[in-house]
């Protein structure tokens, strides 16, 4: 993977990480539990493993970010679609290419 596909495919883990920091202000440590920052750990885990140039994970990572979106619609997930959008054109890209080597 070069290096210009690396720093594309990892667009949704800036976006999450700035949606983080400007929804919680983990900046200026406003973050109040130990389980908020866990769950912010963990979608940013999800949001990283999308670099990763194998299709299935693509996929589940972009429907598990598609999740949290809809759970936290109310609140932070406006901020996540995105990132999901974000995400799902990647794996859409990464089906083309695989396409592509498959092909020849």
């Amino acid at each position: 993977m070069q290096s210009d596909e690396l720093l594309l495919s990892a667009t949704p883990l800036f976006l999450i990480a700035a949606a983080d920091t400007y929804f919680f202000g983990v900046a200026d440590g406003r973050m109040t539990s130990a389980a908020g920052a866990l769950i912010q750990v963990a979608i940013m885990v999800v949001a990283a493993l999308v670099i990763v140039p194998n299709m299935a994970l693509r996929l589940s990572c972009t429907i598990l970010l598609l999740i949290v979106a809809i759970l936290g619609s109310m609140t932070i997930g406006l901020f996540y679609l995105p990132a999901v959008c974000a995400a799902a054109a990647l794996t859409a890209y990464q089906s083309r290419v695989n396409q592509q080597h498959a092909r020849g």
